[in-house]
């Protein structure tokens, strides 16, 4: 039998040297180290003609000994690694020779180069802004609270952009904010100029340095009061809730915050609450007297009859009974013999007026010429046609072609002789209060400054405890009592806290440049002990310091005096909130 062809074998493949093939990853890295400390490869660095003709023979007889089917991005890969390339780098020269024969890419005109102390780097200042970029956001924070105009960190970054010529990152430019002294939060609207509101907090804090001396004397009490409002279904704003993953609905409680209003006026003394602690809650007419200031009803009267309307609750008439049957009763049962100082804010209620009260500019000519006659002024002179004329009173009645003065000129002299005599215009709740005992006297509180009231605190206590028996069905009943038994629940030690609370923020803003003249005394316990003659050599040396520098500033402040009236002082209820930047070195 014929034996089977054995296969043939293969011829032995002939062993490859070491100078042909390198098999150690070692000798591998020896080699591209030796590449990269010439500094080949490296990013950033631009390879030279030499270095990319090598290269693209490299890949041409890479190419050629492939062998066929191979894919060229492995070919490409390959050269790459070999040059310590990037596979992009290699075919975007090898792109460029085949087009425009090119082995560099062509060098773009190199700007001159920016360093990083000049404001339009990129990374300028990391350690904070420039003087000139300070001074633009000290201007337009300023100007922001001069005209409420919108102030953000992107409007401050375009103005930045556009004033200096810096672009300033965003995260950057909110970083520097709050080292430079600025904070955002609520907007305080104010109907007065930041100058002018220093000026009535100083004229206010000298008043009420003041009325504490004459309270630690024992010759006085100074009471503070303030009306407030809570709705039907007060409650918290805040609870706990289930973690439930549909953020529409996870924190839903079920119910309101609003309701018919409940009208709050209290007041407050050193010693708490200004009511008898034996007396009944009194009734809503107010024309019943109760020795109790406190007042919480969803409508008040002063005559028996109910409001209509319960934005109508408060009105001088209503106030002016509450002080004569509520308040100064409370007062004189609880101090006998005792001199009050009463503290309250500037709502256009707080300045009621009599029937008997005088304005010259409502009154028509008769009116002007019996007042000047019952003032026994029997003549008046003044510029009448750029003349120089003087008008007896039995010219007074005529007409200005008859003989007689100008309307004009007769409600001036009117108003000058009311100034001169400021007894003869009173405002009723003044007069109220200087009845109680010779020296009694009301100290109005700056417009807009709540935080100089220690019985705002006060209604937050209480309506923090009002709201934290809140349910869903609360009636307006319940509230009422609610309410009521926690202004009770306010003890003696709580209104000595909320008082303390406010002479700390005095305190602090005695430091600040706001205080001007009151400053060299740091705290009000120093004014407070401070001299009559001291406080007037502290305002004199102001004033000398002041005057020697020009200035636009409208705010006029009078020398001070213990017993200075306050009754110039008026101002808005309004009190809006929104957020903005602000400085807090004011």
């Amino acid at each position: 039998m014929q034996q089977p062809a054995t296969p043939a074998q293969p011829a032995p493949r002939k062993p490859v040297r070491d100078t042909q093939l390198l098999q150690t990853p070692e000798l591998v890295s020896h080699l591209k180290n030796t590449i990269r400390a010439h500094k080949v490869g490296q990013q950033g660095r631009t390879r030279t003609a030499d270095q990319n003709a090598m290269m693209l023979l490299s890949l041409h007889e890479a190419a050629k000994l492939a062998a066929p089917g191979t894919p060229p991005n492995q070919i490409i890969g390959a050269v790459a690694r070999a040059h310590i390339m990037s596979p992009e780098s290699v075919r975007a020269a090898s792109d460029r020779f085949k087009q425009r024969l090119e082995l560099v890419a062509p060098v773009k005109p190199m700007e001159k180069r920016v360093l990083p102390n000049n404001p339009k780097h990129a990374r300028f200042l990391e350690r904070g802004p420039s003087l000139a970029v300070q001074k633009l956001l000290y201007t337009k924070i300023a100007e922001s609270q001069a005209t409420n105009c919108y102030a953000s960190v992107r409007t401050l970054r375009l103005d930045i952009k556009e004033e200096l010529g810096v672009d300033v990152p965003h995260s950057t430019l909110k970083s520097w904010m709050k080292p430079l002294g600025f904070v955002y939060d609520e907007k305080k609207l104010s109907g007065l100029s930041a100058e002018v509101a220093a000026s009535k907090n100083r004229q206010f804090i000298h008043d009420y340095a003041a009325a504490i001396a004459e309270e630690r004397s024992g010759k006085a009490v100074i009471v503070w009061m303030d009306e407030s409002y809570i709705h039907q279904h007060y409650c918290t704003k805040f609870g706990w809730h289930f973690a439930r993953t549909k953020k529409a609905t996870r924190n839903r409680f079920v119910g309101k915050d609003t309701g018919p209003r409940l009208i709050i006026i209290h007041a407050m003394t050193k010693d708490g609450m200004l009511q008898l602690a034996k007396s009944n809650d009194p009734s809503n007419d107010l024309s019943e007297e109760y020795p109790n200031a406190m007042v919480v009803a969803h409508m008040v009267s002063a005559e028996g009859i109910e409001p209509a309307d319960y934005h109508d609750t408060i009105d001088g008439t209503k106030f002016i009974a509450w002080m004569k049957n509520r308040l100064i009763p409370a007062f004189k049962r609880k101090y006998r013999g005792k001199k009050m100082i009463l503290v309250m804010d500037n709502a256009k209620y707080h300045h009621a007026r009599g029937e008997d009260w005088t304005t010259p500019a409502e009154l028509n000519r008769g009116q002007c010429a019996d007042f000047l006659r019952q003032i026994e002024v029997k003549c008046i002179s003044g510029e009448v046609r750029n003349r120089v004329k003087a008008f007896a009173a039995k010219s007074y009645s005529a007409d200005e072609k008859d003989g007689g003065p100008t309307l004009k000129l007769m409600r001036c002299e009117i108003d000058k002789w009311l100034q001169s005599h400021p007894e003869a215009n009173v405002e009723v709740p003044t007069q109220l209060v200087r009845d109680v005992r010779k020296g009694s006297r009301i100290v109005y509180t700056p417009p807009y400054e709540s935080w100089l009231q220690p019985i705002e605190l006060v209604w937050n206590q209480a309506k923090q405890q009002v709201a934290m028996g809140a349910c869903r069905d609360r009636k307006l009943d319940e509230m009422e009592a609610a309410t009521k038994n926690a202004l009770r629940c306010i003890t003696a030690d709580a209104c000595l806290a909320t008082i303390q609370h406010v002479h700390n923020f005095i305190d602090a803003w005695l430091k600040t440049d706001d205080a001007g003249w009151l400053q060299p005394f740091a705290t009000l316990d120093a004014l407070v002990a401070a001299s009559p003659s001291e406080r007037d050599a502290a305002y004199r040396r102001f004033m000398d310091g002041a005057s020697k520098v020009p200035s636009d500033d409208s705010a006029k402040e009078n020398q001070p005096s213990a017993a200075a009236a306050d009754d110039s002082e008026r101002g808005d209820r309004k009190k809006q909130k929104r957020h903005h930047w602000h400085s807090t070195t004011q």
